[in-house]
């Protein structure tokens, strides 16, 4: 699994869970064959956010401690603040 860490200026984009378990996650997903783990990372962000973003390399990973999953850490840039919602709605 690959997620988006993306960050500009003060601000990391987060988004809050419709079922609250956590309540809040980074965009992200399964990396689909073929598919390098920064190319799901900037896949996945637009599809859960609106927000396009551009891959600035690997921060590191973890296996996740309820499921076993390893998640590996993309940092990210956003490109623009179009899309279906803006990026201030997803920022904490």
């Amino acid at each position: 699994m690959a997620v988006d860490v993306v960050a500009s200026g003060l601000s990391v984009l987060v988004g809050r869970r419709s079922d609250g378990n956590p309540p809040w996650t980074f965009p992200g997903g399964k990396v689909e064959p073929g598919e390098s783990l920064e190319e799901a990372a900037v896949r996945e962000t637009p599809e859960e956010t609106g927000l396009r973003v551009r891959a600035t390399g690997v921060i590191g990973s973890r296996v996740h401690p309820r499921t076993g999953v390893r998640i590996v850490y993309v940092a990210a840039v956003p490109l623009s603040e179009s899309g279906s919602r803006s990026a201030t709605a997803w920022q904490i």
